[in-house]
């Protein structure tokens, strides 16, 4: 069950480093995680498989909100350091999930998570590099874009990251030419 304080952690995961909880949660939160830490591999990879599936299943007739919950849950059963390409998967999915309800604020946090684990996976980079086109942060954009483009220039993803990254060029210059426009109109 998930809280309804808007100031909890469980209402709203906008922070994944620092979490704030209200006290019942928090309990909860941590009574979960010490048991989660107790399972056998097998369970965890069951749980892991089974929450994976439900936000997926929940994703495809458009059950964004619950499709976040159980993504993120799913989370909680990545532990070890060869869960990384499933932990990336899973943090570009709730990316993906924060982008469609426009929540770009918030997709941004998990792209940067897949990012950081793995700088040149093609979907980490494309998801981050859309969540700051959207957020209008066209430098951050083309610079990791061609990083990328720069590291592999004949990559099945080369494609739309590039496209991503011209976009991107172009809406940095019209926000240039208007801003020259305004301080014109201004002095």
């Amino acid at each position: 069950m998930y809280c309804d304080n808007i100031n909890c952690y469980q209402y709203s995961t906008c922070n994944l480093k620092y979490k704030k909880f209200c006290k019942e949660c928090y309990n909860d939160y941590i009574e979960n995680i010490n048991i989660i830490q107790g399972y056998c591999i097998s369970n965890k990879i069951q749980n892991f498989l089974k929450y994976k599936n439900q936000a997926l299943e929940l994703f495809k007739i458009n059950d964004i909100k619950n499709s976040i919950k159980l993504f993120e849950k799913s989370l909680n059963y990545l532990c070890n350091k060869k869960d990384i390409k499933y932990k990336i998967n899973i943090l570009n999915n709730l990316s993906i999930c924060y982008g469609i309800i426009n929540k770009w604020d918030m997709s941004i946090n998990f792209s940067k998570k897949a990012y950081e684990l793995d700088e040149l996976n093609s979907k980490s980079v494309y998801r981050l590099v859309l969540c700051y086109y959207k957020l209008n942060k066209f430098d951050l954009s083309i610079n990791i874009s061609k990083k990328f483009l720069d590291t592999y220039n004949s990559h099945n993803d080369y494609n739309i990251i590039n496209k991503l990254y011209k976009n991107s060029i172009k809406s940095q210059k019209e926000n240039i030419i208007k801003s020259n426009k305004f301080i014109k109109k201004m002095f």
